[in-house]
């Protein structure tokens, strides 16, 4: 059998217990890999517990050192069920319900084994969900172990393509081509969907429309339509979209980013995305709130990376460039939300790493050195190290998740960064190490549904499934496409997930960065998917779709005009000039 490379700081014994359990002799192991007693550890222990609830005393530190016994294990690998009965019998405690009788030790032997399956990498057991049915063997025990050695058995061959990597934990550049993954009856039918949609929720002015529902608003802390509150503009969606539709060659799409670009650059000044938002001034003698413009860090950030990708001027790059610098907080080496901000975000981190990573990564079509002078150059270069760095750091406080101070990781935080920020990694950068690290993370929290936002309370987990499970899929489809090892089974996991969202999608649709990160890993994880032939029908179909939308789209803005009514009439600062802009997008929608 050829030896696995696991990326995971216990791979030499997960490789053990693996072989073990796929009935390879102890003595052939033995010679090719060592045991790790931090793992050994683990196993006792949970097989104690486990025991216990079942009326067995079973000491963990006694249990531990028959796990350190080569008999043991030899008896395991031979099927040599009585002998590992007789080896556990002495560590078993005498005041049991079941103690001293060779089922208690059958019991224990299969916990045993139970527990070396529960320790291994997630990524491992992707194909042995069927060891979920091993528990109902234990009431016929003389076939306890023989059932579980055969389901690992079935499955071990899957394992070992299952795992690619290095023994160190680092993602590796592939020397070979990938292997393709296999296609589905529903995979044309799904880009098809993601594209006709994407083209059909562009709003006329160039931005991508907003179509949560009410409670992933909430989630998304973004409040409900039916308030006073200024919408945010939808930077992030519309970036998702352009790089989505950056895969098609025609007229309409390059009009679709004409207008996209467009409407970012029209919010620039000074090298800041201002957005309306609404606050009070120092001098404010009401509880009015004003409507005011505000610089935006993460908006910036955002629209400089999409003016790298696909504007051939350098007008206002270096300006958004050198504010991104100066709005880094330290000593954390993160960023706020906005200019003048001084709350630490994830997020925004993540995208001003980005946009940094690509002016110094020569995305736009002219060198750093070509954009700023030595000086600036230095300090965006040693800007983005720190953001990095930081990054890191947060990942490996969480486990290889990432997440605000004090909280658990979040998978949505995680894949969104390593979609963000993987297609940018190099080999032997700092960006490579840190989307090492997310992918680890990954896989620890894969699920069978694949993955849902821990940050947000656990009653409303199920309705992020969906989101943060795309935004993961093409997360790890872009690290692949950029020449790194993803594993193929994940890989394949992950465009299983992404067709099942995208066809049983609630009767109001997907939003639109849903669509977006939909598109993007399909496209990437099927190379040789070809939606041209029938790019003329999906346009014709998004035409016709984008005239109900509008309907929509022009009520909402008719309902926040008339919440803002009595603050015109009362002349309270910003809402003239915001009603004003609505009303051209009234007019663009009519």
């Amino acid at each position: 059998m050829s030896p696995l490379i696991l990326p995971f700081d216990q791979a030499s014994f997960y490789n053990l217990v693996a072989e073990l359990l796929a009935g390879e002799l102890l003595s052939r192991v033995l010679k090719r890999r060592k045991r790790s007693t931090t793992y050994l550890g683990l196993v006792a222990a949970a097989a104690s517990v486990s025991a216990e609830r079942q009326g067995i005393l079973v000491p963990p530190d006694l249990l531990e050192d028959l796990l350190k016994n080569e008999d043991f294990w030899a008896a395991l690998a031979a099927n040599n069920t009585d002998l590992a009965v007789d080896l556990v019998n002495p560590v078993i405690a005498g005041n049991g319900s079941l103690s001293g009788s060779g089922m208690a030790a059958a019991v224990v032997v299969g916990e045993v084994l139970i527990a070396a399956d529960s320790e291994l990498p997630p990524e491992q057991r992707l194909h042995l969900a069927r060891i979920e049915q091993v528990r109902t063997i234990l009431d016929e025990a003389s076939s306890y172990l023989a059932g579980i050695q055969e389901e690992l058995r079935q499955g071990f061959e899957r394992v070992v393509q299952l795992v690619e990597g290095s023994a160190d934990g680092t993602i590796q550049r592939r020397e070979l081509p990938a292997t393709p993954l296999a296609h589905s009856a529903d995979s044309t039918l799904v880009a098809r969907t993601c594209l006709t949609e994407l083209l059909a929720l562009q709003q006329p002015w160039g931005e991508w429309s907003d179509r949560r529902t009410e409670l992933e608003s909430v989630i998304a802390e973004r409040r409900h339509r039916g308030d006073t509150s200024i919408p945010k503009p939808n930077v992030a969606r519309t970036l998702f979209a352009l790089e989505a539709l950056d895969r098609f060659d025609d007229s309409h799409v390059d009009h679709a980013r004409d207008r996209a670009l467009t409407w970012m650059t029209s919010n620039l000044l000074d090298g800041w995305f201002w957005e309306w938002s609404q606050g009070q001034t120092e001098h404010s003698e009401t509880r009015i709130l004003e409507a005011r413009r505000r610089a935006d860090v993460r908006h910036t950030a955002q629209v400089l990376t999409a003016l790298c990708r696909w504007q051939d001027r350098r007008d206002h790059l270096d300006a958004m460039a050198r504010n991104l610098v100066a709005s880094q907080l330290q000593p954390s080496g993160l960023w706020p939300n906005n200019a003048r901000g001084a709350t630490p975000r994830i997020l925004a981190t993540v995208y001003a790493v980005e946009a940094l990573a690509s002016i110094v990564g020569n995305v736009f079509r002219l060198p750093v050195a070509d954009l700023l002078n030595r000086d600036e150059e230095r300090a965006v270069r040693r800007s983005l190290r720190h953001g990095i760095d930081a990054l890191i750091q947060a990942s490996d406080r969480g486990g290889g998740l990432l997440g605000t101070e004090g909280t658990d990781g979040s998978p949505y935080l995680t894949g969104l960064a390593l979609f963000r920020l993987g297609r940018l990694s190099q080999p032997g950068s700092e960006l490579a190490e840190l989307s090492s690290t997310l992918v680890d993370g990954l896989l620890r929290t894969t699920q069978v549904f694949g993955w849902e936002d821990r940050s947000v309370p656990p009653a409303l987990r199920a309705a992020t499934r969906r989101r943060t499970t795309l935004r993961c899929a093409a997360g790890l489809a872009r690290l692949d496409v950029a020449g790194f090892q993803v594993s193929r089974e994940l890989l394949q996991h992950s465009l299983s997930l992404v067709e099942f969202y995208v066809i049983n999608a609630e009767e109001q649709g997907l939003d639109s960065p849903d669509y977006a990160c939909g598109l993007i890993g399909i496209l990437a994880m099927l190379q040789d998917l070809d939606l041209s032939p029938s790019l003329g029908k999906v346009i014709t179909e998004a035409i016709s779709k984008q005239v109900t939308y509008k309907a929509g789209w022009a009520e909402e803005i008719e309902i926040l005009l008339e919440s803002w009514h009595p603050f015109r009439a009362l002349s309270v600062p910003g809402y003239i000039d915001v009603s004003a802009e609505y009303l051209d997008r009234l007019h663009m929608l009519k």
